[in-house]
């Protein structure tokens, strides 16, 4: 497969290379014979070689010829949203997706984390058929998450739900440290009591936030020191 390289050689050097590098097997020999580098000549020959092993790697992977994915594309913003709402739509995953359009898989994801990572992060989570407990309590969380956005808030997620508070939403005059519960029922009272003492120690609201029927719906609960404490 003919390779265009970008170099200050004419094409006919270029291909006079490859052809005695068929023939001779050396490198070396080849630069002597045309009098240009021994790299020049590697550069010639084992580029046309990658890009060739390249090109039948991918159509053994399933792309369509024209359809080959390119090292170095440049995805403007207006392009990932239009490419997200197609995948938004698809049942396919991830990766097929990104075979359909000739996109590298590991770009796209990380095209589709730079734009819109909060609703990447949800498309994900709605295209698993069974959610494990952790995936669902993150998909609510950024539930939450927009809705407080939504409200004029500026929200922080804690990374894997570690520690108390799973969202801190901040608003001039307020700050919320929230709890995140799938059902209201799975917050303990330790739980709440501790909740309760770290967001007075910094001057914040403690709120719980859970979901409940009908059609689980979203309620936020301020949380309140109990006389019994």
């Amino acid at each position: 497969m003919p390779v265009k390289i970008n170099s200050s050689y004419p094409d006919s050097v270029v291909q006079e290379a490859r052809r005695l590098h068929s023939e001779l097997r050396s490198p070396k020999k080849v630069a002597e014979i045309l009098g240009v580098p021994r790299w020049t000549v590697n550069h010639w020959v084992y580029n046309q070689r990658r890009t060739h092993e390249r090109l039948l790697h991918f159509q053994r992977s399933g792309f369509k010829e024209g359809n080959i994915p390119q090292n170095k594309r440049i995805i403007t913003e207006r392009e990932a949203r239009k490419l997200f709402e197609q995948y938004k739509e698809s049942k396919l995953p991830i990766e097929d997706f990104a075979r359909k359009v000739g996109i590298y898989a590991k770009g796209l994801r990380k095209v589709f984390q730079n734009f819109m990572p909060d609703e990447y992060e949800l498309v994900i989570e709605s295209k698993k058929a069974k959610c494990k407990p952790y995936k669902k309590g993150r998909q609510f969380e950024y539930r939450v998450k927009n809705y407080l956005q939504s409200k004029g808030y500026f929200v922080l997620r804690s990374p894997r739900s570690a520690g108390l508070v799973d969202l801190v939403a901040i608003k001039q005059g307020e700050v919320l440290c929230i709890q995140c519960k799938t059902r209201k029922r799975n917050f303990r009272e330790p739980e709440r009591k501790k909740l309760i003492e770290l967001a007075e120690s910094i001057g914040a609201i403690p709120v719980l936030a859970y979901r409940d029927k009908p059609r689980y719906k979203l309620y936020l609960e301020r949380l309140a020191r109990q006389k019994s404490w």
